[in-house]
């Protein structure tokens, strides 16, 4: 059994390192990259039950928090771009889940469209369980007309801690769906190499059931491509019809898997080469997915795509396929802390493929401990192949790195990396959308854009 630990993860700003996404707060300290636009627009709309809620809401998203500018100082001021907001007010809400809806509808409906327009619902706290709600309904009516929003909820707004401690997030998901990209990791993941690309992939898979039937109708394969530094690139999607034959379905998938991978790594070859103007000689593929969403068909796929990759490409590459488990058995405790709490970043090794990862737990850099009550480690299991495969160490720590990566929170590191915590939300808003017509309407829009975040 191998223990150790690994380096701290630190996020890279537009001028410089840091510790915490908060220093954005800072008048000093840029986003990474500004989005395309030099300012970016909102339309509020909420009901009229909800007016002090959206006064409140942008007021302090432009201007800050009214508790302490310490924690949101404003917009502006935060991520060096301008917010515009117009406000657009519908009538009050009733119990009827669609007919409110229908409401939010209506009036975005009338909005004047534009493409960098972010549409801002202040809406009713719903069960998440229950798909017939304001929140899925209008988010999948924005998706199939190709714009971009963020919903809140007015109890949030009222809760006055709650609000306080969530504006900067807010703020911080509009400027991501906006384009910009507020930080990334200041040490490339994989090998750092001018003749060597980089690439963290996260997929998943989803099920689509007949409205009426009830019955599976089809899958949908996804996968989330970011660069080396951590940066969302695109998302790519497949669906696959079911035909009743569960066998033949995998084997379809799989084969589905294979050409989605090989035609997007092919294609962020070509792009990159043209970019750096010179060659590319090694590939570099870290795979990430949840344990209980793809099949050993599906990841034996994904690993002859890179055999197929290297034929094609005429390039050596290698590739790692990490399983990542959140429910486990296992807890890791440090008999030599007050507090038993492991340091975060340790990783046990209890099989030559096989770790434990605790992202969370006591961190020595800012003597804190991060995430509540006992921390669960992740387990992973690893499957590498190529002549040069990267070592364990380098491996795990993608996924430490990748759990750094949050533009919906403040916290130093969530529990689950962004490779597999986006296609987790990818699936959660498939299947609650439930529409087999959803990729074919916006798919170029669901590629794109981080609508699920």
């Amino acid at each position: 059994m191998r223990i150790g630990r690994l380096k701290m993860a630190t996020l890279l700003f537009g001028n410089g390192t840091g510790l915490m996404p908060n220093q954005l707060n800072s008048p000093n300290v840029r986003p990474f990259r500004m989005p395309p636009q030099q300012h970016i627009r909102i339309a509020l709309v909420y009901p009229r039950d909800f007016e002090k809620e959206a006064q409140r809401l942008a007021n302090e998203l432009e201007h800050g928090s009214s508790y302490s500018r310490r924690l949101y100082s404003g917009f502006e001021r935060v991520f060096k771009t301008k917010l515009e907001i117009e406000r657009h007010q519908i009538s009050s809400l009733s119990l009827d889940y669609e007919e409110d809806a229908k409401k939010y509808i209506d009036i975005i409906d009338n909005i004047p469209p534009a493409s960098d327009l972010i549409m801002l619902c202040i809406i009713p706290r719903t069960p998440k369980a229950l798909a017939n709600t304001p929140y899925y309904i209008v988010k999948k009516f924005l998706i199939k007309k190709r714009k971009q929003s963020q919903m809140v909820t007015a109890d949030i707004i009222r809760d006055a801690y709650r609000f306080r401690m969530s504006l900067f997030p807010i703020a911080m998901q509009i400027f991501a769906k906006a384009g910009g990209v507020p930080y990334a990791l200041s040490a490339p993941l994989g090998i750092a190499d001018l003749k060597t690309l980089n690439l963290m992939i996260g997929v998943g898979l989803s099920k689509i059931r007949n409205l009426e039937t009830g019955e599976l109708s089809q899958y949908i394969g996804y996968a989330n491509f970011f660069a080396a530094h951590g940066i969302w690139l695109f998302s790519e999607f497949f669906v696959e019809p079911y035909k009743g034959d569960e066998i033949r379905a995998r084997e379809k998938l799989a084969s589905a898997f294979e050409r989605l991978i090989l035609n997007s790594v092919k294609k962020i070859v070509e792009e990159e080469k043209a970019r750096k103007n010179g060659d590319i000689e090694r590939i570099n593929l870290i795979i990430h997915y949840s344990g209980k969403q793809i099949s050993t068909l599906e990841e034996e796929a994904v690993i002859s795509a890179s055999a197929d990759l290297s034929v094609r490409l005429k390039r050596q590459v290698n590739v790692a396929i990490l399983k990542v488990f959140t429910t486990t058995i296992y807890r890791i405790f440090d008999d030599a802390s007050e507090t038993f709490h492991i340091a975060a970043g340790t990783y046990v090794q209890i099989h030559p493929n096989v770790c434990l990862l605790s992202t969370m737990g006591f961190l020595p850099e800012c003597r804190r401990i991060i995430g509540r009550g006992t921390p669960r480690p992740l387990l992973i299991s690893i499957k590498s192949r190529g002549s040069e495969p990267l070592d364990l160490e380098t491996l795990v720590y993608s996924v430490f790195a990748m759990a750094r990566v949050n533009y919906a929170g403040l916290t130093l590191f969530t529990r689950e990396p962004a490779t597999t915590r986006y296609s987790r939300r990818i699936a959660y808003f498939l299947n609650r959308f439930n529409d087999e017509t959803l990729l074919s309407d916006a798919r170029e829009f669901l590629r794109r854009t981080l609508w699920f975040i």
